[in-house]
């Protein structure tokens, strides 16, 4: 026989609690995103500093490690505010299933799979974003020792 669900003052309170959670995760979120397109912007504009003309390289490719550097911290935010949102979704979970909603529980899961799955994606963006700022960086290290 399953448990009595809590009370409704108890549910009441659990369920605004979660909405709590929910929003301040969703405005984490929309922040990340929003520093991301940002920096994204900025990156793009140094890439057309960089390639506009050679008198500006100098000035651009300082631009560019700023740009750069920033990415890489927009990027790392994200991921953690993903993984901020699974933690979030999955307690969740747990707090519906024990509050006696079962479908809610579901529904909790779900949006835990699909921030681990933003937050996969992020991660695989960072490494890819990486990888190209240090072949950028090779690639700039050896034009340095061409005469």
């Amino acid at each position: 026989m399953p448990e009595e669900p809590a009370p409704p003052t108890a549910r009441t309170e659990l369920a605004e609690e979660l909405r709590a959670r929910v929003a301040a995760s969703n405005q984490l979120l929309a922040r990340a995103r929003r520093h991301a397109a940002q920096a994204m912007a900025q990156a793009r504009h140094v890439d057309r500093l960089l390639h506009s003309t050679s008198q500006r390289a100098g000035a651009a490719e300082q631009a560019e490690g700023t740009a750069s550097e920033h990415m890489v911290e927009v990027i790392e935010h994200e991921v953690a505010v993903h993984e901020r949102a699974v933690a979030l979704h999955e307690l969740a979970a747990e707090l519906q299933e024990e509050g006696g909603w079962p479908e809610r529980a579901a529904a909790a899961r779900a949006h835990a799979a699909q921030a681990r799955e933003h937050s996969r994606q992020a991660r695989e963006e960072l490494a890819s974003y990486k990888a190209r700022a240090a072949a950028q960086e090779r690639v700039e290290e050896q034009h340095k020792h061409v005469p």
